[in-house]
């Protein structure tokens, strides 16, 4: 009896043990904030999704950027290429007495819708480029918050230069927990959405605008070809 007991005694004490020690590293991998009696628990895995989120939408802004600069730019060289033709062969071209004045004129209304395009696309490119530091509240809204309210640990820029000194957001990063670091991610992860959203609707109007420009400056080329020939 006494062996039975000894042995069935002994798994039961290293199973205890086996959990105890389990939930202990459960634990050391785990932050739990007590919040208006609400709980909230944040570990390791989440604070490294949210940071691989975080990685993903800057790499979507970067993209934007690049799609917004090299639209930009063969935009800009079909312009010159056009200009450059225009200004080199048809001013060559002998004008006709017998030129119809409607052939000028479509010229003259192309032209100036084509350059209307041009500055529309041009200034949508510009607002793809500006950031938008605020979503859904204006900059005064945010500065009147910052001087009620004593600058709070943050990994945005914006927010970060209003300590006054570099000690002081040292010493606010080091009270700040797992779970505040955690919000942080979230939050930007949520304002570099709304910049990349803005950003890629920008480059689609400014790609349709850049597409009418270039299509209507081909056809103000052509009108006054004929024009100069006397069509």
């Amino acid at each position: 009896m006494t062996r039975t007991g000894k042995n069935t005694k002994a798994p039961k004490h290293r199973r205890a043990q086996a959990e105890k020690q389990t939930q202990m590293a459960q634990e050391k991998n785990q932050v739990e904030v007590i919040r208006n009696d609400v709980r909230i628990t944040v570990d390791e895995k989440t604070i490294e999704r949210n940071k691989y989120v975080f990685e993903l939408v800057n790499m979507w802004i970067a993209n934007a950027d690049n799609k917004i600069n090299i639209a930009f730019a063969m935009l800009s060289a079909v312009v010159a290429v056009v200009t450059f033709v225009a200004e080199n062969m048809l001013s060559k071209m002998a004008i006709s007495q017998n030129a119809r004045s409607s052939l000028l004129y479509a010229f003259y209304t192309v032209f100036i819708i084509a350059a209307a395009c041009f500055c529309l696309s041009i200034f949508f490119y510009v607002a793809s480029v500006i950031p938008r530091l605020t979503s859904g509240k204006t900059i005064k809204c945010k500065r009147k918050q910052k001087e009620k309210k004593k600058p709070k640990y943050s990994i945005f820029y914006d927010e970060i230069k209003d300590f006054e000194k570099a000690e002081d957001y040292v010493e606010a990063a080091k009270r700040a927990n797992e779970d505040v670091f955690n919000e942080e991610i979230l939050k930007e992860i949520y304002y570099n959405s709304g910049i990349c959203s803005k950003k890629m609707n920008c480059f689609k109007w400014g790609g349709i605008a850049s597409f009418v420009t270039i299509v209507l400056v081909m056809i103000a080329s052509l009108l006054y070809f004929l024009y100069a020939i006397g069509v």
